[in-house]
C-alpha cells in the first residue's frame, strides 16, 4: 500500500513537472529517465493493486486465472524495470564518457525505447503460454492455497527469462559507473551517487531473484511462495526511490518544483498588490477600526505638537 500511494504521487509529481516544461525532455538522458516514470506508474497502478488482491483473496477460492494474471505482471515489472535501469546506465555512461560524440543520439534513443517496451510487453504473455502447453487444472501459477503447484519445468520459463536479466542488468550497472567514476576523476559525489544507485536496485531486487532460482532449483513451495510475495513488497519499492535518484538529483527539475511550489504559496497567501511605502493586508486579516483611529489620533497629535513648537 505505501508504494502504491508513494510510488504513485511521486513518480505523477515528475511527470507532471517534465510535461509543464518543456524544455526539460529536450534531451536522450530526460527521455529516459520519463520512461522510467511512466513504467512506474504502470506498476503502481496495474501490480501493486493486484498483488494486493492476491494477498487478500480467500485461500479457498479458484483463483488460478487471477495467479496467472499476478504473473504476467510481475514478469512485465521485473523484465521492464532491469531493462529501463540498464538503459539509463548507459545513457550516463555514454554521455560522461564522451559528450561530445554520443552513440544515443535522440533518433536511437526512440527505437531503444521502442524496443524496451515491446520486450516488456512480449514477456507479459508468456505465463499465458505456459498455461496453454500444460494441462490447467485446479492448480495454482505460484499463488498459496491452491491444489498443488505444477511442478514441470515448462510452467516457469518466466521465471528463466526474469533472473538472467537482473543479473545483466546488475553487471552492466557496475561495469557502467565504474567506468563513469574513471572518467569523472571518481569525485566523491559521483562515487555516492553511483553507489547508492546500485544498493538500491540490488536491495529491492535480489531477494526475489533468489527466491526465483530457488525455486527453478527446488520447485515451489508454500513457503518459497509467501517469501517471494514478501520480497516481490520489497521490489515494488523501486517506484518510490526512482523519482529521487533519477528526477529529483537533476538541477533542472528541482529549479522547477521549487519555482512552482513558490508560486503555490504565493497564490494561496492571496497577497494584494500595492504601490510602494504602502502597507499590504492579507484577505484574510481584516484591520480593526480602533487601530485606525488610533493611527489619525496619532497623526492629529503629532501634528498638533509641530504648530506648537512652530509658535
Amino acid at each position: 500500500m505505501l508504494e502504491l500511494v508513494l510510488g504513485f504521487s511521486s513518480n505523477l509529481t515528475v511527470l507532471v513537472l517534465y510535461c509543464a516544461q518543456s524544455n526539460l525532455v529536450d534531451s536522450v538522458s530526460n527521455m529516459v529517465t520519463v520512461n522510467l516514470h511512466v513504467l512506474d506508474i504502470i506498476v503502481c497502478v496495474l501490480c501493486v493493486p493486484l498483488t494486493i488482491v492476491i494477498i487478500l483473496l480467500p485461500l479457498e477460492r479458484d483463483i488460478a486465472l487471477v495467479c496467472c494474471f499476478h504473473e504476467a505482471c510481475v514478469t512485465f515489472t521485473s523484465i521492464a524495470t532491469a531493462v529501463n535501469v540498464l538503459v539509463i546506465s548507459m545513457d550516463r555512461y555514454d554521455i560522461s564518457v564522451r559528450p561530445a560524440n554520443r552513440v544515443l543520439t535522440p533518433r536511437r534513443a526512440g527505437a531503444l525505447l521502442a524496443a524496451v517496451w515491446g520486450v516488456s510487453l512480449a514477456v507479459f504473455f508468456i505465463p499465458f503460454l505456459e498455461v496453454e502447453l500444460v494441462a490447467w487444472r485446479n492448480r495454482t501459477l505460484l499463488c498459496v492455497g491452491g491444489q498443488g503447484y505444477h511442478t514441470g519445468l515448462g510452467m516457469y520459463y518466466h521465471l528463466l527469462i526474469q533472473v538472467p536479466i537482473f543479473f545483466l542488468a546488475v553487471v552492466v550497472m557496475l561495469v557502467t559507473y565504474s567506468r563513469i567514476l574513471q572518467a569523472l576523476n571518481i569525485r566523491i559525489g559521483v562515487f555516492k551517487m553511483s553507489l547508492v544507485i546500485i544498493s538500491t536496485f540490488l536491495g529491492c531486487w535480489a531477494p526475489i531473484s533468489v527466491v526465483n532460482v530457488l525455486i527453478l532449483c527446488l520447485g515451489p513451495s508454500d513457503q518459497l511462495v509467501k517469501l517471494r510475495i514478501c520480497f516481490l513488497a520489497m521490489a515494488y519499492g523501486t517506484t518510490i526511490f526512482h523519482p529521487l535518484l533519477y528526477a529529483f538529483t537533476r538541477q533542472k527539475l528541482r529549479k522547477v518544483l521549487k519555482t512552482k511550489v513558490k508560486k503555490r504559496v504565493v497564490s494561496l497567501l492571496q497577497v494584494d498588490p500595492a504601490p510602494s511605502g504602502t502597507v499590504i493586508h492579507n484577505s484574510w486579516v481584516e484591520p480593526r477600526k480602533g487601530r485606525k483611529v488610533r493611527l489619525e489620533c496619532s497623526d492629529a497629535t503629532d501634528r498638533c505638537l509641530t504648530e506648537a513648537v512652530r509658535e
